[in-house]
């Protein structure tokens, strides 16, 4: 079965502030890191459930997963034939809250 992957507001500001960083030391660098990112996103349209749940998972109560992409945390959740991304974090930062994550009946 294939899924329709939709990228949520929050996620693209995470992804273009990111970038916006990297291009700080690397431009380049910064541009080939956000193509692959998306890329790796839209891998998500099959087999999503193959990515594990994210820590911050049961202390949201909800089935967040992650899909890891060079440091970073792509997070997201399955719902019905969709897979919503809500977040981007890099892997040191503090766990998501819940007031982060864009509300789940968007």
């Amino acid at each position: 079965m294939r899924f329709t992957v939709r990228v949520m507001p929050r996620a693209l500001a995470d992804a273009d502030e990111a970038m916006l960083w990297m291009s700080e030391r690397s431009f380049e660098r910064a541009l080939n890191w956000h193509q692959g990112l998306f890329e790796a996103i839209q891998t998500l349209e099959y087999l999503p459930a193959r990515c594990g749940l994210a820590p911050e998972s049961q202390a949201l109560g909800i089935a967040l997963r992650q899909l890891l992409y060079r440091g970073y945390k792509v997070l997201f959740v399955i719902e019905g034939h969709y897979v919503r991304v809500l977040a981007i974090r890099h892997g040191h930062r503090r766990a998501v809250r819940r007031a982060e994550i864009e509300p789940l009946d968007n």
